[in-house]
């Protein structure tokens, strides 16, 4: 999966919330561990022979 899943705008928004910059490489770290959840999400329901993925499989 190349493509971002998440709004670069939104993160840094986020972060503003925080009272803190965002370094340019944070988007990127994030999207790696949201693929990487999804991922292990995917594997957990197909191991319980569901076709769809639920929040309890994060």
């Amino acid at each position: 999966m190349a493509d971002s899943l998440l709004v670069q705008s939104k993160v840094r928004e986020a972060v503003k919330g925080f009272e803190l910059r965002m370094d340019s490489e944070l988007p990127d770290a994030i999207n790696d561990k949201v693929v990487a959840m999804l991922e292990a999400a995917a594997e957990r329901a197909k191991a319980n022979k569901r076709g769809t993925l639920k929040p309890i499989d994060l």
